[in-house]
């Protein structure tokens, strides 16, 4: 399976967990999803550190 699919796939089970399921669920699908897009920065060598930098400036525009 692709990367990409991978990424999907945890992301449409973390929906699914979190609308139906018990909290150690969502749990167990935000940390697959996590680790698939933490492979997938690193593949397009993309550090955790520059997506982190996003997320401040974002919030920084809206202040």
């Amino acid at each position: 399976m692709l990367l990409i699919e991978k990424v999907s796939e945890e992301s449409e089970e973390l929906i699914e967990a979190a609308e139906i399921k018990e909290k150690k669920e969502v749990i167990w699908e935000a940390a697959d999803l996590l680790y698939f897009l933490m492979v997938l920065l690193a593949k397009r060598e993309v550090k955790l550190k520059e997506v982190f930098m996003e997320l401040e400036r974002r919030n920084n525009e809206k202040n």
